[in-house]
């Protein structure tokens, strides 16, 4: 048994052990009690210009690379269907290692990978370099691409870029009039041109830029450009993690305990764009539209958190990661779910059409350019 698979059975032994004795109720309860979590906004250092270097040779830790081994699961009758997701089963891994986020990392041999982000997989010398938080990662045709953020009072934000030969490009964009300093996640078009990133709070927006190396138009050494913003017919709050599942359809985990905006507490959204990124008009709002709860089963009680959502565009799975209350949040709990019929095969599809195609001939604020627009907006 590797030293991750270790950790995540002692802290899923330890989570029970410690739940049966103070009474929280029984696995496959979801618990009752449930507090508004009070979240200080993180931020980010001076912005740095954009810099290339090696991989490190020493591997990361195994809490926060390659999947751990599954502990166990939830039985797929205990968790409905949310809308047309059905569930296939869930996955506990080593949470420090893994709260924040996931990734499904393809090979050019066709094999897969799951990179995990949390607490425990930010190095020494990010921390020293002040990006002490990471969010959601996505990846592209083996490229990984994680999101950063740092102290409160920050004025840049950073993705940093992993290639699939291990060379890694750290792009910071400077924060544009009006942008919060949180990056909470990053979701790459199926065509790999593209991020999307989120802010914190109540949002009527996502953010886009140009998705660092892999889009041409970017230049390792300079400042990362916000190249525009998707626009929501109606706001949502907290969002932790999103993820395409077809060139024009995200799918976004809120944790957003509260009613007020959704009928149901830590709802998973889906989001329709007008077109795809690429396209040369962004032809007005998103659409924003309520999918259902996501699973909150625990036998501790108190807050729960959703986290990463990932789409393996090879098998149509979508994962969806949640951090469970108190001493259960040892381990993070991760939900797989089938796709509707087609929508794995379009996503694979738009990526595999997307390979090599270099940079975008247009903006996603709609303007035929070669290059980033900085801070254009689009159907604000």
């Amino acid at each position: 048994m590797s030293c991750a698979a270790r950790l995540t059975a002692t802290a899923s032994a330890l989570c029970l052990s410690v739940a049966s004795l103070t009474g929280c109720g029984g696995p496959g309860r979801p618990s009752a009690a449930r507090a508004a979590p009070a979240r200080a906004v993180r931020a980010n250092p001076t912005p740095t210009p954009q810099t290339s270097q090696p991989a490190p040779t020493t591997p990361s830790p195994a809490p926060g690379g390659a999947s751990s081994a599954p502990a166990p699961a939830a039985a797929p009758e205990a968790v409905p269907p949310i809308g047309p997701w059905t569930f296939v089963g869930r996955t506990d891994v080593f949470g420090p290692g893994s709260n924040q986020g996931l990734a499904t990392v393809t090979g050019s041999d066709g094999a897969t990978r799951t990179v995990y982000t949390g607490s425990l997989t930010i190095s020494a010398a990010l921390r020293a370099a002040g990006w002490v938080h990471v969010g959601d990662p996505d990846s592209w045709h083996g490229w990984l691409v994680e999101p950063f953020q740092g102290p409160d009072g920050a004025t840049a934000k950073m993705f940093r870029v992993t290639s699939p030969q291990g060379r890694i490009t750290d792009a910071v964009h400077p924060l544009s009039p009006g942008e919060a300093a949180n990056n909470s996640f990053a979701a790459v078009t199926p065509d790999g041109q593209w991020t999307v990133s989120g802010e914190w709070g109540e949002e009527d927006r996502l953010l886009v830029f140009p998705t660092p190396v892999v889009n041409t138009a970017t230049r390792p050494g300079s400042p990362l450009p916000l190249s525009g913003t998707i626009a929501l017919d109606r706001p949502v709050r907290d969002v932790q993690g999103c993820a395409f599942v077809s060139s024009t359809r995200l799918v976004c985990a809120s944790s957003d305990p509260a009613t007020d905006l959704w009928p149901v507490p830590d709802p998973l959204l889906q989001i329709d764009l007008a077109g795809p990124l690429s396209a040369t008009s962004a032809g007005g709002p998103a659409r924003v539209t309520l999918l259902g709860p996501i699973p909150l089963i625990s036998p501790c009680p108190g807050t729960y958190e959703p986290e990463g959502v990932d789409m393996d565009r090879v098998t149509g799975i979508l994962s969806l990661e949640v951090a469970p209350p108190g001493v259960c949040r040892l381990v993070t709990q991760v939900y797989r779910y089938r796709a509707p019929a087609g929508a794995g095969a379009a996503a694979g599809a738009a990526s595999r059409a997307g390979a090599g195609s270099g940079a975008a001939t247009a903006t996603p604020t709609g303007t035929a350019t070669g290059a980033p627009t900085g801070a254009a907006t689009r159907g604000r």
